[in-house]
């Protein structure tokens, strides 16, 4: 197997975990309602800005969109660049020791993705070789 395989297996399972995690939204939102109740810091994020029920409907819509976004390679330095910021906020936001292992992983690999940029088998790889550059 070449070594451009292995380098879009991180893209891909990275996308895999974020679309998974939207989509658990969506199926447990009762959960995640709940769950987001009693964590404090999440909570003085949130209550100015909108219910609880809304922001669990908004986050799970943009983890499928950045999973599925990243599963097909499309943006990858802006998408990896959400999976940092992302992951450095749940990191803060949820509290330990709920998220802090994955948080770390999630901010590692976006990291890498972000310094590595597309890889042979993303969408952008043919984006730049027609001469259409991410913006």
């Amino acid at each position: 197997m070449n070594k451009e395989v292995f380098n879009a297996l991180p893209r891909i399972s990275v996308g895999l975990v974020y679309l998974l995690w939207g989509v658990d939204k969506f199926i447990n939102m009762e959960r995640y309602i709940s769950w987001i109740s009693i964590t404090w810091r999440v909570r003085i994020f949130i209550d100015p800005l909108m219910d609880i029920p809304t922001f669990t409907t908004l986050l799970g819509i943009f983890e499928v969109s950045l999973g599925l976004i990243l599963i097909i390679g499309l943006l990858t330095k802006v998408s990896s660049g959400l999976v940092v910021l992302s992951s450095i906020l749940f990191l803060f936001l949820a509290g330990p020791p709920m998220s802090y292992p994955q948080d770390i992983a999630l901010f590692g690999v976006g990291l890498w993705m972000f310094v590595n940029g597309p890889d042979r088998y993303s969408l952008d790889y043919y984006r730049v070789r027609l001469g259409k550059p991410n913006r």
